[in-house]
């Protein structure tokens, strides 16, 4: 019996993290909306929301599924400290929406925080 999931149902996920609209450099890993835009926030730019928007793009990912590719940001750092990990937020609803790790850097206020772009990909049913 072969297992098989649409594109649509993979792309489900995707279209929800593509709702992002702020992109948070943090000091550790938030664990909530008001960590990663506030409390271990370092410095934020704002996004555009929404799949082909400019900062979102959810396409095929190969054998792997589907993924969405977060677009590469500068972020103004506005608190010193050591950012270790990339938030993306629903400022609107608050919600956490995505966390991951970034390369550790000391940053002062000020600074500029260069975040590669990334993409999340949902697996295909094996």
């Amino acid at each position: 019996m072969a297992i098989a999931t649409d594109d649509y149902v993979l792309d489900g996920s995707l279209k929800a993290l593509a709702e992002g609209t702020a992109f948070h450099l943090c000091a550790t890993q938030p664990t909530t909306f008001a960590e990663a835009s506030s409390a271990k926030s370092l410095g934020s730019v704002a996004l555009t929301a929404g799949d082909g928007g400019g900062d979102f793009t959810i396409a095929d990912a190969g054998t792997a599924g589907r993924k969405v590719t977060v677009a590469a940001q500068s972020i103004s750092v506005t608190s010193g400290g050591t950012g270790d990990h990339i938030a993306i937020v629903d400022t609107a609803n608050a919600r956490l929406l995505h966390v991951t790790t970034t390369t550790s850097r000391a940053v002062l206020s000020g600074d500029t925080y260069d975040a590669a772009a990334f993409a999340w990909t949902n697996t295909d049913a094996v």
